[in-house]
């Protein structure tokens, strides 16, 4: 693994790494308090991240939404 970090390419991929998925679950943290599961369980603990990674997405949707975003151009860029 570290060779492969070493590699310009694997140093570009974990800078996005960085930049993508480990934003999305500092916000969970940070801004839902998500540090710990409440429930017991695994069908309690995917319920409850699935719950979580929803309010994250429509958070994101709400704030692109208001910077000029449509649901026409959502709807074209699911397509």
């Amino acid at each position: 693994m570290r060779a492969k970090l070493a590699t310009p390419a694997g140093a570009a991929a974990l800078q996005l790494r960085k930049q993508t998925v480990e934003r999305t679950f500092g916000t969970m943290k940070a801004q839902l308090g998500l540090r710990q599961f409440l429930h017991r369980g695994l069908a309690a603990a995917q319920a409850e991240f699935t719950l979580c990674a929803l309010a994250v997405n429509l958070q994101k949707l709400a704030r692109w939404l208001q910077g000029g975003g449509s649901l026409e151009q959502l709807h074209k860029a699911a397509a």
